[in-house]
């Protein structure tokens, strides 16, 4: 309406599963149809999103254009280590306290990994308003002295950097930068296969791919690296050889050629 010649959008996720009611999420896909037809290009941060929004009628094929969020990956390997909770193994979530990252199936999982690695624990790094439910869940399952919750924290690097294992088990995720920190410091990984999360992962080759809300099988993932030393060094190898692929490097350079495009020719 503004007369603006060339329009570049990037979604950065979508909110077409578990953000919503119903009518809201039909009205988020309607609004984004409509803005697609005077869209040059639509940015997704992996191949599978824009996928995703092909299913749902959104834009065109020769529209999606893939470039993943870069992350500062020369910070995250120069932060120094920050172990909050001594013991060990440590399992470290972080991610906001909110239902779509599927924090409570990791909780619903401790009880089945400390009968298999009785020196596990489990610590949460974020805030939000799950919080009190998930302190409630730790307690009813007689696992709150394992389950430890660190709030919102700026050293999330460091905080990765003394982690043993990294768990993320959202129930959607556009591509997941705390995955890409983790990859870079050579950690491993355990994640829900949604999303662009396979895509990051190389389908499994940096980091076990479990089904979304299984706590049995997220508990078998963890309790599989915990228990198998080569196969936790050779998946954080794989990370670490993946990781630059999603430095703040390659993602500026992959935004200014497609900026150079728009300009030169419009598409």
């Amino acid at each position: 309406m503004a007369g603006v010649r060339h329009i570049v959008h990037t979604p950065h996720g979508h909110v077409f599963e578990e953000y919503f009611s119903p009518v809201a999420t039909r009205t988020f896909i309607a609004l984004e149809r409509l803005a697609a037809r005077w869209t040059d290009y639509i940015v997704t941060l992996s191949d599978e999103e824009a996928k995703e929004h092909l299913r749902q009628r959104i834009g065109r094929p020769e529209q999606f254009v893939t470039i993943p969020s870069g992350v500062d990956l020369d910070a995250v390997t120069a932060a120094p280590p920050v172990r909050l909770v001594p013991e060990g193994p440590l399992i470290t979530a972080v991610a906001r306290l909110v239902p779509i990252k599927g924090l409570q199936y990791l909780v619903e999982a401790a009880p089945e990994i400390l009968q298999r690695c009785p020196g596990a624990r489990f610590l949460l790094v974020g805030d939000g308003e799950m919080r009190p439910m998930l302190e409630a869940q730790a307690r009813s399952l007689g696992v709150s002295e394992r389950v430890h919750f660190a709030g919102y924290r700026k050293d999330v690097a460091s905080i990765l950097a003394g982690a043993d294992a990294v768990v993320l088990p959202s129930l959607n995720e556009g591509m997941g930068r705390v995955l890409v920190m983790a990859m870079a410091l050579g950690k491993p990984i355990v994640a829900t296969r949604v999303g662009g999360v396979p895509e990051l992962l190389g389908a499994g080759e940096a980091g076990l791919l479990v089904p979304p809300r299984d706590a049995l099988a997220l508990a078998e993932g963890i309790t599989k690296l915990l228990q198998d030393p080569s196969l936790t060094s050779a998946v954080g190898e794989a990370g670490r050889r993946r990781a630059p692929r999603y430095s703040a490097e390659s993602m500026l350079e992959a935004l200014a050629k497609l900026y150079r495009k728009v300009m030169a020719n419009g598409r």
